[in-house]
């Protein structure tokens, strides 16, 4: 999905929660909110589940990875990744400035290689020193996802709470670092 069908989704949400007509003139527009990245540790380990496994191909050898079909490694048409620890990392810009504690990602990918649900929880302080807590639902390909961000501040931070805000979220090659573009939708 591009950002552009992404908007024009949250442009529908937000005329009709403003109780104007779906095909008003009204055109949506971003704003850049933050920026930053999140540092990703290695996978979890298989983590056993009713009825199986929740694992990941890259816990497979390389000799067999290359070997077997990838369609072998989904049940039900999903493929869960294992848990990946987010281990640190830095927000800056207009709206938010933080420093990245930890955190979690878990997405759910389908059988054609899309991710479904992009779910990640993130926690730290701002740069005054309040806590905050960001929960990421999102949809895309694992190269790259759109996301619906909510935004739990305290301090200088807290209008965001009262904001739409969408996040475009690039992971790198090796899936150890992720870029973050947050932008509040006006």
């Amino acid at each position: 999905m591009r950002l552009h069908s992404v908007l024009f989704l949250a442009s529908s949400g937000l005329a009709l929660a403003n109780g104007l007509e779906s095909n008003s003139t009204h055109s949506p527009s971003l704003t850049l909110a933050f920026s930053g990245s999140v540092d990703v540790a290695a996978p979890l380990p298989p983590i056993r589940i009713p009825g199986g496994v929740r694992i990941g191909i890259s816990f497979l050898p390389p000799i067999l990875r290359a070997r077997v079909p990838l369609a072998a490694f989904f049940s039900n048409h999903f493929w869960l990744p294992p848990v990946e620890p987010i281990t640190g990392g830095t927000f800056s810009g207009p709206a938010l400035n933080a420093i990245v504690s930890g955190g979690l990602a878990f997405p759910s990918v389908l059988q054609n290689g899309t991710v479904q649900d992009a779910s990640i929880t993130i926690y730290g302080t701002t740069r005054d020193n309040a806590p905050f807590l960001v929960q990421v639902t999102g949809i895309g390909v694992p190269r790259q996802q759109f996301a619906r961000v909510a935004v739990e501040v305290g301090g200088k931070e807290a209008g965001l709470m009262d904001e739409f805000l969408l996040a475009t979220i690039n992971p790198s090659a090796d899936r150890r670092t992720v870029a973050v573009s947050g932008y509040v939708v006006g």
